[in-house]
């Protein structure tokens, strides 16, 4: 998901005007729409963004301009949005109507269907479905190679979300040297103080932990939680998983006071920014209840 307005003002401004313009039914008032769900999504404003892009994706359609590249990348952006909703049915759908219009207008061999096939081994990783997702990013990387190559940060990207995996399947030694490269070359494109060296930093961590590195596994959360506070994150659901990967750590070692507070402080986060019913919320509670429930027994 990307955005090329600055602010949901601007874009906002940017859409009255065209719809003055135009009219609501030119394909540049979609345009702005879509951006502006993009924006709303990226500020975690998923109801407004979810609005915004599926009015989008209705005008485009009606349009006549769904066998676009465009509409299926529209289509994507919604069901990311769905998808951090929880509503992964609807985002699996989506996922799956936007590559049937990437082969027939863009090809399988392309940075976007590689994009959103990702996208959608994201999707079964959430709902613990690994063994389907690890086909769909083998072939991501091998579509990555071929485009972009093998120090685009699209590479970077899918390479990291292939060690995630292997970690999810058990194997954290494959996951490691994984993981080690999408850092280093994210570390040549974006530098150490970006969000997204923090989150390969939390990934490390999990590898750290796997292995049994508890003390490498905190110092690299806490590299990556301060990136997140220096960068303005803390009330983001990424900040809340990199608190309960930190309480994760701290139970592991028998820390539980530790890790108490922090996945406390995970829970109320996810609440504010999810609500109770999220499943996201749900585990983060649930893990919470472990937690106290190990105190107990102490």
């Amino acid at each position: 998901m990307d955005a090329q307005a600055n602010t949901i003002g601007e874009t906002q401004a940017a859409l009255e005007n065209v719809r003055l313009e135009y009219g609501e039914e030119n394909p540049r008032y979609a345009e702005k729409l879509a951006r502006m769900g993009v924006l709303f999504h990226q500020q975690g404003q998923t109801t407004e963004a979810a609005s915004n892009l599926r009015r989008a994706v209705e005008l485009h359609r009606n349009a006549g301009h769904r066998e676009t590249p465009r509409h299926a990348m529209f289509l994507n952006n919604l069901a990311v949005v769905c998808r951090s909703q929880g509503k992964m049915q609807e985002a699996q759908d989506l996922f799956l109507e936007a590559l049937d219009i990437d082969r027939l207008t863009v090809g399988e061999n392309h940075p976007q269907f590689a994009t959103h096939l990702n996208n959608l081994a994201g999707l079964h990783q959430e709902l613990g479905e690994f063994e389907e997702a690890l086909p769909l990013l083998i072939q991501v990387l091998e579509v990555d190679r071929e485009t972009v190559g093998e120090t685009d940060p699209q590479y970077a990207t899918h390479l990291n979300n292939m060690g995630v995996l292997y970690l999810q399947l058990g194997q954290p030694q494959k996951a490691l040297p994984l993981l080690q490269l999408a850092l280093d070359i994210g570390r040549e494109h974006n530098g150490v103080e970006s969000t997204r060296y923090a989150s390969r930093l939390n990934n490390m961590a999990l590898v750290h932990n796997y292995l049994g590195k508890p003390e490498d596994a905190l110092e690299s959360l806490g590299q990556a939680m301060r990136i997140g506070a220096e960068n303005h994150v803390e009330e983001s659901v990424e900040y809340a998983v990199m608190l309960l990967n930190m309480a994760c750590v701290h139970r592991g070692i028998k820390r539980l006071e530790e890790a108490a507070d922090v996945s406390e402080k995970a829970h109320r986060l996810l609440m504010r920014l999810l609500g109770r019913e999220h499943p996201h919320t749900e585990a983060a509670w649930r893990f919470l209840q472990n937690i106290r429930r190990a105190q107990r027994v102490l």
